[in-house]
């Protein structure tokens, strides 16, 4: 998931392509170093525990 700062309804990047806006992954896997790998981000669907916690993480 992302936060639209500004409003233009998609992810806005900066020249190389890293966000411009802060991004978060399931499990809040950390994205420092890139996009998370599938194993890191996955999770089993629950519908009696249907919140997760998301950790925002800013690249600028």
């Amino acid at each position: 998931m992302y936060h639209d700062r500004n409003n233009s309804g998609t992810l806005t990047k900066n020249w190389y392509g890293a966000p411009k806006e802060e991004v978060g992954f399931s499990n809040s896997a950390d994205a420092s170093s890139g996009a998370p790998r599938y194993y890191k981000v996955k999770f089993t669907f629950d519908e009696d525990n249907i919140e997760q916690d998301v950790k925002m993480q800013s690249f600028n």
